[in-house]
């Protein structure tokens, strides 16, 4: 394992490839929900990559089972709300623009640490109420510049954003016990569940067109999820500080996605959105350093 200034700059270019990869998912995602429902795409998604970590996996869940009656019924009392935030966030991209979405979700942070003070052992700072009244100004500047009002997208992110929130306290609560491996597979599977229910419920599950062009951009979405999460698992564990992989994440993230969506996809930028979505980073990126800090026991 690299160490030191080798070992940091190795988890600089981890964080470059997560960064890349991230912030083509969402316009990838927006741009075949013109040929496929979210729901559709998410079950697609989520079946193979849940074959593919079992195969990694080699079948075993050997540190999930061995997990005892309490803990197994904390893990299911995250992972399922998490589970449906998924679902309800990638089903807003179906109504939002690229831009709304990234610059939506980038209230994660603040969420996080309000999370952390019930969930962990941490207790939330007066900076992130700062933040998170900075966060609720800069959505409403950012809608101001919306001409098309409240609607269905606005109320699935909200609730997307809300419920995902508890899967990064999954991650930290049970990344020893379980293993990256073991973590990515069941976040595959529990949200993959409600998916097709969903999906089947509804009647949207329906087949992507047979060509290289979709199957080649379903595949690359897959290989965001799988090596882009562990990127992030190793990363954070081995060679950059939580802090500053939250930091380059949390600011470049949006502002790649959204370049991305304007580029490729025709989506326009307004003054207000740019100074709205400023406000929201900047408050997430002080949620992120000042927001909560390990209570003394």
């Amino acid at each position: 394992m690299k160490t030191g200034r080798d070992g940091f700059v190795y988890g600089l270019w981890l964080v470059v490839l997560f960064i890349l990869l991230r912030s083509f998912y969402v316009p990838t995602f927006k741009f075949l929900t013109g040929s496929l429902h979210p729901l559709a795409i998410d079950t697609y998604i989520f079946l193979v990559s849940s074959i593919v970590l079992i195969f990694l996996l080699r079948g075993r869940l050997k540190n999930f089972l061995a997990l005892n009656k309490k803990e197994r019924k904390y893990f299911y009392m995250l992972i399922i709300p998490a589970a449906i935030g998924s679902l309800l966030l990638d089903l807003s991209i179906l109504y939002l623009p690229v831009k709304a979405f990234v610059i939506f979700i980038s209230a994660m942070p603040i969420i996080v640490g309000f999370y952390s003070s019930r969930f962990l052992k941490e207790t939330p700072s007066k900076i992130l109420w700062v933040a998170a009244l900075l966060a609720a100004i800069g959505a409403i500047v950012f809608k101001s510049g919306s001409i098309t009002g409240f609607g269905w997208g606005d109320l699935f992110i909200i609730l997307g954003v809300f419920l995902f929130s508890f899967t990064p306290i999954l991650n930290r609560k049970y990344i020893k016990k379980l293993g990256t491996k073991e973590i990515m597979f069941l976040d595959s599977l529990f949200i993959l569940v409600p998916t097709i229910t969903a999906a089947l419920v509804l009647g949207v599950l329906a087949l992507p067109p047979l060509n290289t062009y979709y199957i080649g951009t379903l595949s690359f979405m897959i290989l965001v999820l799988v090596i882009g999460l562990g990127a992030v698992a190793v990363t954070v564990s081995r060679y950059l500080t939580a802090h500053m992989f939250t930091t380059l994440t949390t600011a470049l993230i949006p502002i790649g996605a959204t370049t991305i969506g304007i580029v490729a996809l025709g989506e326009t930028l307004l003054p207000q959105e740019i100074v709205g979505g400023g406000i929201m980073i900047g408050a997430a990126l002080l949620a992120s350093y000042f927001g909560s800090k390990e209570r003394v026991k």
